[in-house]
């Protein structure tokens, strides 16, 4: 029999067992809590409360928080009081949601809104995620609650974990405030910096713009982050314009009414995005390849915007031309290089506002072992087939290339066997010249070798081909030689007739001219004669002066040797012509 000291000790022993198996189940019960708490998602309305006037529209988001993972669905029914509520319309502008499984629904005969959306990879994470915006209109004065149904969030973890840790509410006052006929409408505000309220812009000096009627005594304006907020009655002044400087990041919303004799009017909001900062981080990291030949290659993108979020990214390979890739939810991005060896892929993560962090990853593909050229001819002649041999690895397909002088060079290919070797024949044969020939190796993934080793191939002309184009060349030249003397015979026969035909149109010409001198001679000299006789006779009635005897003689004299000069110029054209 055991003793009672025996019996306690083992007593205090079972209770302390006890005490710290409780206490380890609530230690390891808070660890949990907290990591669930951590890792909580909720779907909450924005505003939650607020008053407003029956008659009167207002809207209100529903928003999703999930601040420490990235959830990439949300769905909830949402109740209101459908006889203090009505839904005048529901809006998508703004919202994460990328696809909506079906189109978010009202029903203000049941009193609820219906929504079921998805947010694409990598999901949204942070805290205040817009859903939908509900515009409510005020039907009846009182308090008008509204909450969630049911609701649910999913993790952006493959598993669809519901990540759901608590659904908002939200209470509005209703007045029955009658609102002054002839006050002021909603304004109707533009942005020339910030015109669409969907887009992020890096730009934070908005202005905005609205009209002013003549009747208008006051203005009053207000920029939160609420898209409802009401500025008050408290007039700012009167202008028709607003120039913000400086303002921080994140969406914004500009608040505005007008006061005319009547009173103050409706609210206008508009909504804009300002992000000035560039993506707070921006990693690239090359991803495990089997081969350090295989020239795809893929990389990991890690960038994050804590405000705006990434678009895009231009992406460039080596000095190729950059390229905007969109990120399909992989954050994978995959390159084909052409050749082996060190390259170099810049990028930028731009986000939705045009700001942009670059990254490089420098990384290399290995080559291939080069094939080696084993026969091959040195010397071919004009007309023979070129046949070139080699080994590489077993059944890989061969590049090889032929380049003659400085020409482009040609490619063609050929597969190696089982054994390695390689047998290249030309489809065509090669013309004479001097040829430079090498292989390359590429693989069924498309690694590739470096180019072998060149070799050189002399093609000549046979000797048959030589003496034949001798011969050619020699009658050709003969054919232009006997052409070239045949045409200088022609050449000159015609030449021969034109003169001949020229030397009897010119004695023609002369003998005509003679006859003419002849004519004219006569002519003058029978008129120098009659002139001499009459001086002869006049010597038989009288004695001549000494003047008159030199006269006679020097007519004579003159008359002689004009007709010997002109017979002698006669004679010696004609031989000429002759």
């Amino acid at each position: 029999m055991r003793n009672n000291f025996t019996i306690l000790r083992e007593k205090d022993l079972r209770t302390c067992v006890k005490v710290f198996l409780a206490a380890s189940f609530v230690l390891v019960f808070v660890f949990f809590d907290r990591v669930h708490r951590a890792e909580a998602a909720t779907l909450y309305f924005s505003p939650a409360t607020g008053s407003y006037t029956v008659g009167k529209s207002f809207p209100v988001s529903v928003i999703v928080s999930s601040p420490d993972r990235a959830m990439n669905a949300a769905a909830g029914v949402v109740l209101f009081p459908k006889d203090k509520l009505e839904v005048a319309s529901i809006s998508k502008t703004g919202s994460i949601m990328s696809l909506w499984v079906q189109e978010p629904s009202f029903s203000n005969a049941a009193g609820t809104v219906n929504l079921e959306g998805i947010v694409l990879n990598p999901g949204f994470t942070g805290a205040v995620g817009k859903v939908l915006i509900i515009n409510f209109r005020a039907k009846q004065a009182g308090t008008a609650a509204i909450s969630f149904s049911s609701g649910s969030v999913l993790a952006n973890d493959g598993n669809g974990t519901n990540i759901l840790n608590g659904l908002g509410t939200a209470t509005f006052t209703l007045s029955s405030e009658i609102y002054q006929a002839g006050a002021p409408d909603a304004p109707r505000v533009t942005s020339p910096t910030h015109p669409d309220h969907d887009i992020w812009y890096s730009n934070n000096n908005p202005q905005f713009e609205w009209p002013l009627a003549s009747d208008i005594a006051g203005v009053n304006i207000l920029t939160d982050r609420n898209q409802s907020t009401n500025p008050g009655t408290n007039s700012d002044g009167l202008f028709s314009s607003y120039n913000y400087k400086n303002i921080e990041d994140g969406s914004w919303f500009f608040h505005i009414r007008l006061k005319n004799g009547i009173g103050w009017g409706d609210v206008a909001h508009f909504g804009f995005n300002v992000d000035t900062e560039k993506p707070e981080h921006f990693e690239i990291q090359e991803t495990w390849r089997e081969s350090l030949a295989n020239p795809k290659v893929s990389f990991t993108f890690d960038a994050k915007d804590k405000t705006s979020g990434i678009d895009h990214y231009e992406v460039q390979l080596d000095d190729e031309k950059s390229n905007i890739w969109k990120d399909d939810g992989t954050h994978v991005y995959t390159v084909t290089v052409k050749n082996p060896g060190k390259h170099e892929l810049v990028a930028k993560a731009v986000d939705r506002a045009g700001n942009f962090l670059a990254s490089i990853a420098d990384f290399s593909v290995e080559a291939l072992e080069a094939p080696k050229i084993t026969e091959y001819p040195h010397e071919l002649k004009s007309g023979e087939t070129l046949i070139v041999k080699g080994t590489t690895y077993p059944n890989i397909e061969i590049l090889v290339w032929l380049q003659r002088g400085k020409e482009d060079p040609i490619v063609e290919t050929v597969r190696s066997g089982g054994d390695g070797t390689f047998t290249f024949v030309a489809s065509k044969r090669p013309e004479n010249g001097i040829y430079m020939l090498w292989a390359q190796a590429v693989d069924s993934g498309g690694a590739k070798s470096n180019p072998s080793e060149k070799v050189t191939i002399s093609v000549e002309q046979s000797a048959f081909f030589q003496l034949g184009s001798w011969l050619i060349a020699f009658l050709t030249i003969l054919i232009s030689l006997i052409a070239l003397i045949i045409l200088i015979i022609i050449m000159l026969w015609y030449a021969s007739h034109k003169l001949s035909q020229f030397k009897e149109r010119l004695k023609r010409e002369v003998k005509g001219t003679e006859k003419d001198i002849h004519k004219a001679f006569d002519v003058l000299r029978e008129g120098i004669r009659v002139q001499v006789k009459l001086l002869e006779k006049a010597k038989t009635a009288r004695q001549l002066t000494e003047e008159e005897e030199k006269v006679i003689k020097r007519l004579k004299r003159d008359l002689d040797q004009a007709e010997q000069f002109v017979e002698n110029k006669i004679e010696a054209l004609e031989k000429e012509v002759e």
